[in-house]
């Protein structure tokens, strides 16, 4: 499945991107990029609203332990680990962004592989 991207967000993480690359921060950015390089970019008013997004709170399940997390993806300036807001540029927030409530995904972590499933997503803007 290509990841949906809704075309203002679209534009914003290009932004920051370029932005970050001009000021040299660029070793982080590949994966946001490919990602973006793979999506399929709608106007804003046809992304589905179960469809992971800039500014979207989403609870994600751990299959292995039957934990969850929830977190908020952010811009990087306003990213707050403590509150559970994540940079866009968060490897997680990239294995996130596009997808949609139910999608399985597998992500690596220190402790090795995990299986995550989106179960639920909410738009806050």
């Amino acid at each position: 499945m290509k990841p949906l991207i809704r075309k203002s967000d679209y534009q914003t993480i290009r932004n920051i991107l370029l932005s970050s690359r001009s000021n040299g921060q660029h070793h982080d950015l590949l994966p946001l990029e490919n990602e973006l390089k793979n999506c399929e970019v709608l106007e804003d008013p046809l992304l589905d609203e179960r469809i992971v997004r800039l500014y979207s709170t989403v609870e994600v399940l751990g299959l292995t332990f039957k934990n969850t997390i929830k977190l908020t993806l952010v811009l990087p300036q306003d990213a707050n680990i403590k509150t559970g807001q994540v940079s866009i540029l968060a490897p997680l927030a990239v294995a996130l962004i596009g997808y949609r409530e139910g999608h399985q995904f597998s992500w690596t972590l220190p402790a090795g592989e995990r299986q995550l499933r989106i179960i639920k997503v909410e738009q806050n803007k």
